[in-house]
């Protein structure tokens, strides 16, 4: 299993607004060239993020970006299903009806058992804890 580059990106945007000074505002293309990400492609997450309200966006000259959410209250279990949607292993875990064999197929209670653990884990990290974390990478 891999994240998508769109949920890579998206959460190194966020990372980056977690980071700013509160009430900062920074713009799609500082945070694109700085984490060599395609502008365009960027600014099609941000729009994503917004619509979820993990970003608020401000169009025109002293526009940018800014965190929707107190990072603090913000997790990565947010980022991953504002950008690809339910947490699922497996096709039988997200659409059971679909599998004619989720009700006794002894994979389908693994597959289930790896996505809770996974939702658990993703939900404790917050994106005040990474931007922390990064802080110290770069002092460091």
């Amino acid at each position: 299993m891999q994240l998508s580059r769109r949920a890579d990106y998206g959460i190194r945007l966020l990372l980056e607004l977690s980071m700013l000074p509160e009430g900062s505002r920074t713009s799609t293309e500082e945070i694109a060239n700085k984490q060599r990400i395609p502008i365009t492609f960027l600014s099609k997450i941000a729009r994503q993020l917004a619509q979820a309200g993990l970003v608020r966006a401000y169009p025109g000259l002293g526009g940018g970006l800014e965190l929707g959410r107190d990072p603090r209250s913000l997790t990565m279990l947010d980022a991953i299903q504002a950008l690809e949607g339910p947490i699922a292993i497996a096709r039988c875990t997200l659409h059971p009806h679909e599998c004619p064999r989720s009700a006794f197929c002894p994979m389908h209670q693994v597959w289930k058992k790896m996505e809770a653990q996974m939702v658990d884990e993703l939900s404790r990290i917050t994106f005040d804890q990474l931007a922390q974390a990064e802080t110290r990478a770069i002092a460091g």
